[in-house]
C-alpha cells in the first residue's frame, strides 16, 4: 500500500504519469512518462524494480491491471491487487480518485 501512495506522490511531484508494473507474484516496476508522451513505457523514467520476497518471504500477489497515477495524484484505471500468505489474503484497492486502501 505504501509503495502505491509513494508512486502517486511521485506523479505529483514530477508533474508527470507514474505507473506501477506487476511483473510477477513478487515482482513489480515504478516507471514514470519521462519523454512526456502520454504513455508510461516498462522501463522508463527512473525505473525501480523491488522484489518483496527477500524482506516478505512467502508472501505473493496478483493485480488486476497495473495502476497509472495522473500529475494530479488520479488514478487512469482503478482496480486493485489481492496480497497472500499462508494465512489468508488481504485487497488492495486503488479508486480513480487516486485513493489507496486496504480491505
Amino acid at each position: 500500500m505504501s509503495e502505491l501512495m509513494s508512486a502517486r506522490m511521485k506523479a505529483i511531484t514530477l508533474n508527470r504519469k507514474v505507473q506501477v508494473f506487476f511483473l510477477d507474484t513478487h515482482t513489480y516496476r515504478i516507471c514514470d512518462d519521462f519523454n512526456g508522451d502520454g504513455v508510461v513505457g516498462n522501463p522508463e523514467g527512473d525505473a525501480q524494480t523491488k522484489d518483496i520476497q527477500g524482506n516478505y518471504y512467502g508472501i505473493t500477489f496478483t493485480a488486476s491491471g497495473d495502476p497509472i497515477f495522473e500529475s494530479r495524484g488520479t488514478a487512469v484505471n482503478d482496480g486493485g491487487i489481492t496480497v497472500t500468505n499462508s494465512s489468508g489474503s488481504k485487497n488492495i484497492l486503488i479508486n480513480t480518485g487516486g485513493g489507496v486502501r486496504i480491505q
